[in-house]
């Protein structure tokens, strides 16, 4: 039937859909947690206000079915210098920030069809699709929902949900390394409790330690509320009323922006958020007018020719052979910090900008090198001659697959001739700059030898320069020149829409996890560059020295991960892997090899940095004009 035949299809391109790389510490760390707000505690929430949840944004609301955590929070650590924030001054600096953007004062209402009161995870499974057509009664959704989620605003006041929200963790050390532990905690264990009024985010403060005025802001919301950009505007914000007080200068009063529409309303319209609770007749009718079109037609041929992609490490085990501690309610995210200083990253924007590219397609070029240094079982390496190059010969290529963040805050709504109404005083960005999940992602494809890493760094050392890295950033900025430029922007949140129309797609997500032959790996390698902080850096005696962010690899992400955004000239990078796929010393060494490529093309030839282990682990030297945090 047509039904069994989209299925199918949404069930082999499932596993990528979800891993959509943004970038929240909620309730206390492992405390209860419930999935939804229910029909009957709406009174909660005031009428008149607020809208369905985009397919999008559920997903990324999405919970565990072990423990009810988030599968995929949005966790950022900010780094302040000077005398550090006190209770009241954040206290009173966020009740002004939840008075100006709506949805950190939203809540979730609504089961939505695809609640399962009893669920309970899958095994380690080697037949994923056997195992989908098994599990139809609660993957196959073809129903109306009659109950969709939603946004709706909580009763509580603002500053009631700030203090909620805010809590604070005396270090057990110094500031860095409980920033570390923090944010590593917070990626599998936020959880939030809808049912008692919010609110779906947090805010902890380390303070400083003895006399020092190095002090630490971890922020964690459910990323189906926020993205690194809208954290960006929180910081900044709460930072602002801060600097503002100390200086005896009034803050303005909060002008309450618009609630944002979803990404989907955005490009594609409100016409998909309008058929939820249709018969799947119409349904269909209304996604095929929409996705019989040249361009639709196109962007699902290259996902259906998008997968063969190496996703696993070299020293992952046989499918046959993996044990319990792969299971996927027994992983974790582990995650490393460093810098490249300003120096150096003024060198490596001006090397880009002498290729005519950008500090983005460096970093990809250097996050799928470097994977391709340690990704692919051992047998296939030897099938593949990976150690020929160095014999006289030639090495046959593999597919490495790198999904790329995009913010999709500028990109147009057809039905509205431009920005979806919104005015030009938002400057083209349709959100209108009010704190929101406005992130999407792309697929590139690079057909690489292995090891090819090693080789751009061969000749690095040896010449001092590196066509091949030069070549790989070149091809992943023209394949998101492509996407964009075919608009398949658009066309990624049709196809995926499709998927939710008539499937769980957070239990077929769950049902990829647990799949042998990829551990929930879609991706050979992500990136997400949230470019330069664009607000202040200082805010009286306050300074914001550096951001980290990151969102859990636990379920269902790339193989491994690297985030990044430039704060006072230098980049913060953000390693992210899931253990056991990754150990914490192969993690880690990623994460040094990446940033090692960078500077090296930067041609400053300094020696890399490699974040700690909050658990005092191995140590590595620092390089020079770089900070371990």
């Amino acid at each position: 039937s047509g039904f069994a035949l989209g299925a199918l299809v949404v069930l082999a391109i499932a596993p990528a859909a979800f891993q959509r790389l943004g970038a929240p510490l909620g309730s206390p760390v492992g405390a209860p947690h419930a999935c939804r707000v229910a029909p009957a505690q709406a009174s909660l929430a005031a009428s008149g206000w607020g809208r369905p949840l985009g397919n999008m944004e559920k997903l990324l609301d999405a919970r565990r079915s072990w423990s009810g955590t988030l599968t995929t929070a949005h966790v950022s650590g900010s780094v302040l210098r000077g005398p550090a924030p006190t209770e009241a001054e954040l206290l009173a600096a966020l009740e002004w920030v939840v008075r100006r953007h709506p949805l950190l004062r939203a809540i979730v209402v609504g089961r939505g069809k695809h609640h399962l009161p009893d669920a309970r995870p899958f095994a380690l499974h080697d037949n994923y699709l056997k195992k989908a057509i098994e599990g139809k009664p609660e993957l196959f959704k073809p129903e109306p929902d009659r109950d969709p989620p939603r946004f709706e605003r909580s009763a509580l006041a603002p500053a009631e949900l700030a203090r909620r929200a805010l809590t604070v963790a005396v270090p057990k050390s110094d500031v860095e390394t409980e920033l570390v532990c923090q944010f590593r905690a917070a990626l599998d264990q936020t959880g939030f409790d809808p049912t008692d009024g919010g609110p779906l985010w947090s805010l902890r403060l380390i303070p400083p330690v003895g006399g020092a005025e190095t002090s630490a802001l971890l922020w964690a919301a459910d990323h189906a509320i926020s993205d690194q950009l809208s954290h960006n505007q929180v910081i900044a914000d709460v930072l602002s009323h801060i600097g503002n007080r100390r200086k005896g200068v009034a803050p303005p009063e909060p002008k309450e922006l618009s609630l944002p529409p979803s990404v989907e309303a955005a490009l594609v319209g409100p016409s998909q958020l309008a058929l939820q609770g249709a018969t799947p007749r119409a349904r269909v009718r209304n996604l095929f007018g929409q996705l019989v079109r040249p361009a639709s037609l196109s962007y699902s041929a290259f996902q259906c020719g998008a997968s063969g992609a190496v996703v696993l490490p070299k020293w992952t085990p046989p499918a046959e052979a993996l044990g319990g501690e792969y299971d996927v309610t027994r992983r974790t995210t582990e995650a490393a910090f460093c810098r490249i200083d300003a120096e150096t990253t003024a060198a490596l924007r001006s090397g880009c900008r002498a290729h005519g590219l950008t500090v983005s397609a460096a970093v990809n070029a250097a996050a799928v090198l470097c994977a391709s240094d340690v990704l692919g079982s051992e047998s296939d390496r030897v099938s593949a001659g990976s150690h020929a190059p160095q014999n006289g010969g030639s090495a046959a290529t593999r597919r490495f697959k790198l999904l790329q963040a995009l913010n999709m805050r500028r990109l147009g709504c057809p039905e509205s001739n431009g920005f979806c109404g919104r005015s030009a005083d938002a400057g083209g960005d349709w959100s209108g700059g009010s704190v929101m999940a406005g992130t999407g992602s792309l697929d590139i494809l690079l057909e690489l030898p292995y090891d090819s890493g090693a080789s751009a760094r061969h000749a690095l050392l040896r010449d001092g320069s590196s066509p091949a890295f030069w070549d790989v950033a070149r091809e992943c900025a023209s394949q998101t020149d492509a996407w964009l430029s075919r608009g398949w922007a658009r066309e990624s949140l049709l196809l995926f829409g499709a998927g939710w129309e008539f499937m769980n797609m957070n239990r077929v997500v769950e049902l990829g996890a647990q799949d042998r032959s990829t551990l929930g790996r879609a991706y050979s390698c992500g990136t997400s560059n949230a470019g330069v902080f664009a607000h202040r850096e200082a805010y009286d005696n306050l300074v914001l020295e550096a951001i980290y962010f990151g969102i859990s690899q636990s379920v269902s992400a790339p193989s491994v991960s690297v985030s990044c955004i430039t704060v006072g000239g230098s980049i913060c990078l953000c390693t992210q892997w899931c253990s056991p796929i990754w150990g914490e010393k192969q993690g880690a060494e990623y994460g040094r090899a990446v940033r090692d490529m960078l500077v090296s093309v930067a041609g400053m030839g300094e020696e890399v940095v490699l974040a700690t282990s909050p658990a005092g682990k191995e140590q590595q030297p620092l390089a020079r004009g770089s900070q371990v945090q």
